[in-house]
């Protein structure tokens, strides 16, 4: 698994966890619906400042974000 596939995956779980649409992510994240549908099927990877962003939207910190990710990585082993 990709590390993009890998944060696609794990942004999608926690939005969902938070009871969070994509719509309502995406807005309060400041992103379109379609940058945020890109980046969850991992066809657009997130540049830092977007990462930051979702997490702050979802009350999370990135490293939160990001350990997510990581832990998705390890799942598919």
């Amino acid at each position: 698994m990709s590390p993009a596939q890998a944060f696609a995956t794990a942004l999608k779980r926690l939005r969902t966890s938070h009871g969070l649409t994509q719509e309502a992510l995406a807005h309060e994240a400041g992103l379109s619906l379609t940058s945020l549908a890109r980046i969850e099927t991992a066809v657009q990877e997130p540049r830092i400042g977007t990462v930051l962003n979702l997490a702050r939207a979802m009350k999370i910190s990135a490293a939160e974000l990001v350990a997510e990710a990581e832990a998705v990585i390890t799942e598919s082993r």
